[in-house]
């Protein structure tokens, strides 16, 4: 019996996205060398890997704050401030 979506916490606190295909991460991750631990291109790989969850959103400036404190309420905001990504799938 399948459970609905919206009976887990996750799903139902955060907006749902498309999601990207294989062969976009394929794509996006191609060239990376994953054979070996450590021997990432590890700027290459952030850069495709915010491309591919966050689209053309950019990257949030870090301000220093501190956000250990009322963590429901930030992460409850912040949640709805992430876009969709606003490229093709």
């Amino acid at each position: 019996m399948p459970i609905p979506p919206q009976a887990f916490v996750a799903t139902s606190l955060t907006q749902t996205c498309p999601m990207r295909t294989a062969a976009y991460w394929a794509q996006a991750m191609k060239g990376l060398n994953f054979e070996v631990e450590d021997h990432l291109d590890t700027t290459a790989f952030n850069a495709a890997l915010w491309a591919g969850l966050a689209g053309d959103a950019e990257t949030p400036a870090r301000d220093g704050k501190d956000l250990s404190q009322a963590r429901t309420g930030l992460l409850q905001r912040a949640d709805m401030q992430i876009p969709c990504p606003t490229r093709p799938l």
